[in-house]
């Protein structure tokens, strides 16, 4: 953090994701489905400078987390 072109998501185990980012006003700015591999997967972003909360659902588990973009 910041980001610019992409996000690093952390997996401890293979799983289907959704990936959401969401700004300030609480709009959904994007959305997507992933499958994530164990270990580090790289996200390419495209979102305009800014500060995002990005959250991955995936196999039950939730995580929130504030992005920012440059």
């Amino acid at each position: 953090n910041p980001a610019k072109d992409y996000v690093v998501v952390s997996s401890a185990m293979d799983a289907n994701a959704t990936i959401t980012f969401v700004n300030l006003a609480g709009q959904t700015v994007k959305s997507f489905n992933k499958a994530l591999t164990t270990g580090e997967n790289t996200i390419r972003i495209d979102l305009e400078s800014g500060i995002y909360f990005c959250t991955v659902n995936a196999n039950g588990f939730n995580k929130t987390v504030k992005v920012i973009v440059k």
